[in-house]
């Protein structure tokens, strides 16, 4: 899809996006013992756990004739070994960030994502399991598990980093007391797809991350059962808004959903895997 042709390109709704990620990485550090760094020329975060999620630059607000300052002091703040990674958003500046970054060295990894919203009260009404198939919320190590079996297969993480991923989820609590959730497609007994729910009490915004599907259960509707469900939890929360930034697979899938494209996101891999 051509990004740049949609036609609900909004920098304020695509805001929301980066703000509900934010608020997720300030309360993963904050649980961990991690460092922030909110200011005005943006946000970076440190939780120590080895993924690369879990540790990046999330904001950026620089003159362009500071970038490779930035650039260089950014770098030496995240400890050696330890995988981030450097996002790049509508509103970020200098205008021209991808490129310097890029020319810098960095690795453009996940390029124009699509960053999306969706008024919860469009989604519609309706059981969502695929034929043979149900979705599961994760209420138990075991239930975690499962979940992370399939990201272990769709991004081949070590073990270093599946334990990061076990500790974070872990540690931020299970089932639908936590305001991390998350929830399990399955296909009879295996488990195949796999997404999570961030709910923001602060701003009233639930964000869903990490959807995957195994290859060989895509098509079946596993990734839209496994978006929609929890989309579901969210309004019964009281919720109004879902936000989410998508890859290409899964891009069609949220807009029959209804979620809209507001902008787009780049990911840069600055340090690790």
């Amino acid at each position: 899809m051509d990004i740049a042709a949609a036609a609900h390109l909004d920098p304020t709704r695509a805001k929301v996006v980066m703000t509900n990620w934010e608020s997720l990485e300030r309360a993963i550090c904050a649980q961990f013992g991690g460092e922030v760094i909110d200011d005005e020329h943006g946000f970076r975060w440190r939780s120590g756990l080895h993924s690369g999620f879990l540790n990046g630059v999330l904001r950026t607000h620089v003159d362009s004739n500071d970038v490779l300052k930035v650039m260089h002091d950014t770098r030496h703040w995240f400890p050696p070994g330890l995988p981030w990674r450097w996002i790049v958003a509508p509103g970020d500046q200098p205008f021209n960030l991808a490129d310097r970054l890029e020319a810098d060295g960095y690795e453009r990894r996940w390029p124009s994502m699509p960053a999306m919203t969706m008024n919860l009260a469009d989604l519609e009404d309706r059981s969502w399991a695929p034929e043979g198939g149900r979705v599961t919320e994760v209420t138990s190590a075991t239930d975690l598990e499962a979940w992370l079996s399939v990201r272990h297969v769709n991004l081949g993480l070590d073990d270093e980093t599946m334990d990061a991923w076990r500790r974070t989820h872990t540690g931020m609590g299970l089932g639908p007391t936590s305001r991390l959730r998350h929830f399990v497609g399955w296909q009879g007994e295996r488990p195949v797809a796999g997404a999570t729910l961030w709910l923001d009490e602060v701003t009233g915004v639930a964000g869903i991350y990490h959807v995957d599907v195994l290859e060989d259960a895509r098509g079946a509707g596993f990734g839209k059962a496994v978006t929609a469900v929890p989309l579901g939890e969210a309004r019964a929360a009281g919720f109004t808004q879902a936000v989410l930034s998508a890859s290409t697979l899964g891009t069609p899938v949220y807009l029959r959903l209804g979620f809209q494209i507001v902008g787009a996101v780049t990911i840069f891999v600055g340090g690790g895997h």
